[in-house]
């Protein structure tokens, strides 16, 4: 591989312009000349730590002035790098590969799609509430049996499913970590509300580097119809004052908040503390409240709601955006 070195005139640029000089042919100088080459000389050797011989090829800039001129070629040209492919119009560039633009939104089925979602359950009865509800998607949010298997989970037909600690090697098996990824997948996404609402599942007990890279390129390539997109996951990015789990996923979350995406509403749902619960901004929520054991629940200033039902939570999403939330019991009632 051929070495290009290239000087901007950062340090040259008080010579002024420079033209490019033949190598072929040498020129009598002036006294003002070759104090200007006495400056560049040492200009290079600055640049390349005393060592010129290094140099293959030198481009040098011009003041005010985008192009350059070659002014040393010592051993031939240089290949340049093959610019990057160019895409089909059902593709799109991802980490310098040509890959498939995810799918167009279904059609329509109806004015509304409702979107139900609970975790932390040992046995069926949410499911049950959920099913006579209507839910046209449910999803388990984690910690769903507290098995050696999921086998209950398998039988009960959620449409998606993201991995909890007891789902993990964390509090579970590595037997039943590799079922859960196998069955509910590290992340995934699905389109509802006629295309303009994205639902996301993400794995909180996984690698959070490769978590973030792939949450970032999947809401930087977002359809301009896109207004909202709705994250779960087991663990949470925010919690109410003194629950009984921290905000384990804030790593993940926090990433996805400060890209800002000003023009679509962001909503994280997260299962793992055993309560209901709603933030004051009506965007952080918790549904851990398929029935296990039951936590502290408490309210503050952020979060202006927090339940101790078994219950689940419903997202109403009509196909112009609009979104209304409510926490649910096992009869149907809406509690918040």
């Amino acid at each position: 591989m051929q070495k290009l070195f290239t000087v901007g005139l950062i340090a040259i640029l008080v010579i002024g312009l420079i033209t490019a000089l033949p190598l072929t042919h040498t020129f009598a100088k002036s006294g003002k000349e070759k104090k200007v080459m006495k400056s560049i000389t040492k200009a290079l050797d600055r640049a390349t730590e005393g060592k010129p011989s290094t140099i293959d090829m030198l481009n040098i800039s011009k003041f005010n002035d985008n192009s350059t001129i070659v002014v040393i070629n010592k051993t031939g040209s240089i290949t340049p790098p093959p610019p990057p492919p160019t895409c089909k119009p059902t593709e799109h560039l991802e980490n310098g590969k040509c890959v498939p633009n995810p799918p167009p939104p279904p059609p329509p089925t109806g004015n509304t799609t409702l979107v139900c979602t609970v975790g932390d359950f040992k046995d069926g009865k949410v499911m049950t509430a959920m099913k006579k509800d209507k839910c046209d998607i449910t999803i388990a949010l984690g910690d769903m049996g507290y098995g050696s298997n999921l086998n209950l989970l398998k039988s009960l037909g959620f449409t998606n499913c993201v991995v909890g600690n007891h789902d993990a090697v964390e509090d579970g098996s590595a037997a039943i970590y590799k079922e859960a990824l196998a069955y509910c997948k590290d992340s995934w996404y699905k389109v509802a509300g006629n295309g303009t609402t994205i639902l996301v599942g993400i794995n909180t007990n996984g690698n959070d580097a490769k978590t973030i890279a792939w949450l970032s390129d999947l809401l930087n390539n977002l359809s301009d119809n896109v207004k909202n997109v709705i994250i779960f996951s087991h663990k949470g990015g925010h919690v109410f004052k003194n629950a009984h789990h921290p905000a384990e996923a804030s790593a993940i979350y926090s990433k996805v908040e400060d890209a800002g995406h000003a023009n679509v509403k962001i909503y994280e749902v997260a299962g793992h503390n055993h309560n209901m619960a709603q933030s004051t901004n009506g965007l952080w929520f918790i549904a851990g409240s398929g029935g296990a054991k039951k936590y502290t629940c408490g309210t503050d200033a952020q979060w202006n709601f927090c339940g101790t039902d078994t219950g689940y939570l419903r997202f109403t999403i009509d196909n112009k955006g609009s979104i209304a939330t409510g926490f649910y019991d096992m009869s149907g009632k809406k509690l918040h």
